[in-house]
């Protein structure tokens, strides 16, 4: 009886402790969740903004300038997807160490650096959406 009155106590502290963590995880989460819009169109609608322009990387300018690689709007796709900043646009440049050390990192190296999958989610996990190449893009 002891022994279960011991048990129950330590499952209780635990249970409390998790619910601490999920709470302080989904209050997190909410300070940091990206707001994700389909088209520029939907961004303005949403934010009153307009984007009149496309800010390149400074590392493909000198690309653009020699005629090796289109300028940026004729890089991008007809409808691209809006990603508003977290806090502030970032600085290009820097390094990026990711190694793959066996078979399966495979698939976690393309989903991270190739984005170009017959559906999309919605940041929020509500919504699918149905890509279609058009015009070879």
């Amino acid at each position: 009886m002891r022994v279960c009155r011991y048990f129950l106590i330590t499952l209780l502290i635990l249970s409390l402790v998790s619910l601490a963590f999920i709470n302080l995880a989904v209050a997190q989460q909410k300070a940091t969740s990206v707001i994700v819009y389909n088209n520029i169109q939907d961004y303005q609608k949403a934010t009153g903004k307009k984007i009149d322009k496309f800010n390149e990387a400074p590392m493909l300018a000198d690309l653009v300038k020699q005629g090796k690689l289109p300028p940026v709007e004729q890089r991008l796709p007809q409808e691209p997807l809006v990603v508003a900043p977290l806090e502030e646009i970032g600085q290009y440049g820097g390094t990026w160490r990711r190694a793959a050390v066996g078979v399966s990192d495979v698939g976690i190296i393309n989903s991270r650096i190739t984005y170009e999958n017959l559906v999309r989610w919605s940041a929020d996990g509500k919504k699918v959406f149905l890509m279609l190449l058009l015009n070879g893009r």
